[in-house]
């Protein structure tokens, strides 16, 4: 066989790999549940329109941004109690979770940075959020 022929060969063994190999891969996500990404969304939303979740998370990153230390350890348990209800034993309520967390930090950065805000979300009802030092 002649080079091109050979080249010709490999290209379309090549292809048809690739293209075989994507069909076969997206067939085993889809039978595997979407990745686990069905109804990730959803969640996520939930928990983003929760409003203990919203105040808690906001109200901490706006005591981060004006130098306070917060208590990340209370405030992820609490966080975590939501998540019990949505346990169906995959990680997809975890990574929800910290999708919405990180989406409202987001947000939390884009309000002005004031005690208006924290009044707004009332952060001074959240006593256990600020650490005392000692």
């Amino acid at each position: 066989m002649s080079k091109l022929a050979l080249t010709v060969t490999l290209l379309i063994g090549l292809l048809f790999g690739a293209v075989g190999g994507y069909a076969l891969s997206q067939k085993l996500i889809i039978a595997r549940g979407g990745g686990a990404t069905m109804g990730f969304v959803p969640l996520a939303n939930q928990l983003i329109e929760e409003p203990e979740v919203r105040q808690m998370t906001i109200c901490a990153k706006l005591a981060m941004n004006q130098g306070q230390k917060i208590d990340n350890l209370a405030l992820n348990l609490r966080l975590n109690r939501f998540l019990m209800s949505m346990d169906d034993g995959s990680q997809r309520p975890f990574f929800a979770l910290i999708f919405a967390k990180a989406y409202l930090m987001g947000l939390a950065d884009s309000l002005p940075q004031s005690g208006e805000s924290a009044g707004e979300y009332r952060c001074d009802e959240l006593t256990w959020l600020y650490k005392v030092d000692s």
